[in-house]
C-alpha cells in the first residue's frame, strides 16, 4: 500500500507561486535600494521605506535608531545630503583647478548585496529578509580628510517589509558593518586600532541625533569576538505577530 499523501489544491499551488513571486518583489526591492544609494537618488530611496504604516524603524551602520517617517528621513535624505555637500567642498578644496558638476562629482559608494534569505508570512502581509552586502567607496569630508581615500566595508543587513498600496516596503531596517576600513589597511589591524563607537563619529560630523541609541548593535570583527548567528536568519511563520522584528 502506498503512503498516504495530501491532496495537491490548485489553492495550494496558487499560494506557493505568489509566495514565490512576492519573495522575488521583495529581492528587487533590496536591489533597487542599493542602486539609488549608489545614484545618490536619496528622495526616490526614501520612496522605498512605509510610510503610511505605523512603528518605521531604521537603523545604519550605527548611527541610532530612527523612528517615524520624518525621523527616518533625516537619516536616510537629510544626512545623505550633508555628506554630499561636504564632500563636494572637501573636493573643491582639494582640486581648486578642477570644475565638478554637483556636490557628489568624485564620489562612489556602491553596494553588492549577496546571500539572501527571504520570508514571505503565510498570510502573505509582511516579509522578512537577511544578507550580507560588500561595500566599497570613494570619498572626503571636509575638515576630516584632504583628497578622496578609497574605503571598503562588510555590512549585515536586516529588515522587515510591509505592504503598502499592494507595493513592498521597507519597515524595520537595520544595517551595520562587519568591519570599515581603507583599502590598503586590513580588518584585522584596524580592528586593533579599536576605533571610537560608528554613532559617535556621526554626531561629531553632523550632528543629527537619532531618537534613540542602536536597539541591535552588531558587534564589529574583533580578534577577541567569537562568531555568532547573528541576526538569526528569517523563518517560515504565519503573521508578523509571531516573531520578533529586526529593529524596534
Amino acid at each position: 500500500m502506498s503512503p498516504q499523501t495530501t491532496p495537491v489544491t490548485l489553492e495550494a499551488v496558487t499560494r506557493k507561486i505568489q509566495r514565490i513571486e512576492e519573495a522575488q518583489a521583495i529581492q528587487n526591492l533590496i536591489s533597487l535600494e542599493t542602486y539609488l544609494f549608489e545614484a545618490r537618488e536619496h528622495e526616490k530611496r526614501f520612496a522605498l521605506f512605509a510610510q503610511k504604516t505605523p512603528g518605521l524603524t531604521v537603523e545604519l551602520s550605527g548611527r541610532g535608531v530612527f523612528e517615524g517617517v520624518e525621523s527616518a528621513r533625516r537619516t536616510i535624505v537629510d544626512t545623505e545630503k550633508m555628506f554630499d555637500e561636504s564632500h563636494g567642498r572637501a573636493m573643491r578644496t582639494t582640486y581648486a583647478d578642477v570644475q565638478f558638476p554637483c556636490d557628489a562629482a568624485g564620489r562612489l559608494d556602491t553596494q553588492l548585496t549577496g546571500t539572501p534569505m527571504i520570508e514571505v508570512a503565510g498570510d502573505l502581509e509582511t516579509a522578512r529578509a537577511m544578507w550580507i552586502m560588500l561595500s566599497a567607496w570613494t570619498t572626503t569630508m571636509e575638515g576630516t580628510w584632504g583628497a578622496p581615500e578609497a574605503r571598503w566595508a562588510w555590512n549585515k543587513a536586516a529588515a522587515d517589509f510591509v505592504k503598502e498600496d499592494g507595493e513592498w516596503r521597507f519597515w524595520h531596517y537595520v544595517r551595520n558593518p562587519i568591519f570599515m576600513t581603507e583599502y590598503t589597511q586590513s580588518w584585522v589591524d584596524r580592528s586593533l586600532k579599536a576605533p571610537r563607537m560608528p554613532q559617535q563619529m556621526h554626531f561629531d560630523m553632523h550632528g543629527a541625533q537619532p531618537d534613540r541609541l542602536p536597539s541591535k548593535q552588531y558587534s564589529p570583527y574583533s580578534i577577541t569576538r567569537a562568531p555568532s548567528l547573528f541576526p538569526p536568519p528569517p523563518e517560515p511563520y504565519e503573521t508578523f505577530a509571531d516573531v520578533e522584528p529586526y529593529s524596534y
